[in-house]
């Protein structure tokens, strides 16, 4: 039901929505994403809150819908709940071990869907890269999936005020699909390390 629910939601709002930042942001698609299967994971640069919605309208709509990690408190907050349920969001939680964070994802991967992640992990208000998490790679490892990089230029400062004045420009760069090679995971945390410097290299090479 909330696959479904989410799948609604997210196809009804890409019309609109692309209309909206089109005409707001001056919203921009550089690169066609060509020949991904039905399951892969996105991993992006996040520098705003709307980056979900950016990248939702970057790609076609028959990969609708996509679903976002977002804080777990959100998913306490009764006022943010309904929001953040429909939108397709999954709670994470810091502490409590990857395999318990990232079982959602990882069954929405298993089951022919499709994941977004921001390896960097919280927003970074200065545009300034961060080191990566391992959420990102430990799905990727643990389901084969392909991966598809996509960097969003003119996110970071974005307020109302520059929304409603039309004086931002959003461009979303989407990449070419890659797969991590094969790691030794009997060394977890290395293997973890090391993938995750391979995921941010291609989200760095799509940045330009």
């Amino acid at each position: 039901m909330r696959d479904f629910l989410a799948k609604i939601v997210q196809r009804s709002m890409w019309s609109p929505g692309r209309v909206l930042f089109r005409f707001f942001l001056h919203f921009e698609v550089q690169g066609n994403p060509k020949g991904l299967p039905d399951s892969f994971l996105i991993v992006a640069n996040h520098g705003s809150w709307l980056d979900p919605f950016f990248i939702g309208g970057a790609l076609p709509p028959k990969y609708l819908p996509f679903f976002f990690a977002t804080w777990h408190k959100y998913y306490k907050n009764p006022f943010l709940f309904p929001f953040v349920f429909l939108m397709g969001c999954f709670p994470v939680k810091k502490g409590e071990g990857l395999a318990n964070t990232l079982q959602y994802p990882l069954h929405i991967l298993e089951n022919g869907g499709r994941v977004v992640i921001f390896p960097e992990g919280k927003r970074h208000h200065l545009g300034r890269p961060r080191k990566g998490r391992r959420g990102a790679a430990w799905l990727a490892l643990r389901t084969k999936t392909h991966i598809l990089p996509v960097y969003i230029t003119g996110n970071v400062g974005l307020t109302i005020w520059r929304f409603l004045g039309r004086s931002q420009h959003i461009k979303v760069r989407i990449g070419e699909k890659f797969s991590l090679p094969s790691f030794d995971l009997s060394d977890d945390i290395a293997s973890l390390n090391t993938a995750s410097e391979v995921i941010l290299s291609k989200l760095g090479e799509v940045r330009g």
